[in-house]
């Protein structure tokens, strides 16, 4: 795996604002939830590139059929280069586990690095929902089963003791010198 680039480091900071943002609609949620008031909805936004799209059936596996958090959907951004399909991903809904919860998102414009979390917005229509946790993460990542769950139990932790969380699941840095700093991405 290789180190993020900038464009991916501003991609995991602008996906941290936005979460951010919308981190007391979610903390207000999760409050219901915690309350007994319903379940609130998960997703997992990805995105891939015309040279990955190929490979990433495992990946999609293990998000889609795998998680111990049973997601809503799963979004996989699909910028406009890519044109055709594998006969896999076109099947993919009727072969896995739990038909259905993937959802192509044909992404009008490509958003770069920001799609895995961009497209879940304007495309997936999530930014309607001010209680859906977008959890998002990349093509090329293999994700333990519980990686959904794990995000879920953290916003539920944070939103008890009253405080607002990005949780992440990899380090990244940002910055360079002295104003270089880690964080969980």
């Amino acid at each position: 795996m290789s180190k993020p680039s900038g464009a991916g480091a501003l991609a995991a900071v602008v996906a941290v604002l936005v979460f951010w943002n919308v981190g007391k609609a979610l903390a207000d949620g999760f409050g219901d939830l915690e309350k007994g008031q319903g379940r609130i909805r998960v997703v997992f936004s990805l995105t891939t590139i015309p040279t990955r799209i190929k490979k990433i059936q495992h990946v999609l596996t293990a998000i889609v059929d795998e998680q111990t958090y049973p997601l809503d959907a799963v979004y996989l951004a699909v910028p406009p280069s890519v044109t055709t399909f594998p006969k896999w991903l076109e099947e993919f809904n009727s072969t896995s586990r739990r038909p259905g919860i993937l959802k192509v998102l044909r992404m009008a414009a490509d958003y770069g690095p920001s799609s895995k979390l961009l497209a879940a917005l304007a495309e997936g229509g999530e930014s309607s929902s001010s209680t859906t946790l977008i959890v998002y993460g990349d093509d090329d990542v293999m994700y333990g089963k519980d990686i959904v769950e794990q995000h879920v139990q953290a916003q539920l932790a944070a939103s008890a003791a009253g405080r607002r969380v990005a949780f992440g699941s990899r380090k990244i840095a940002i910055g360079g010198g002295q104003r270089r700093e880690e964080l969980l991405e």
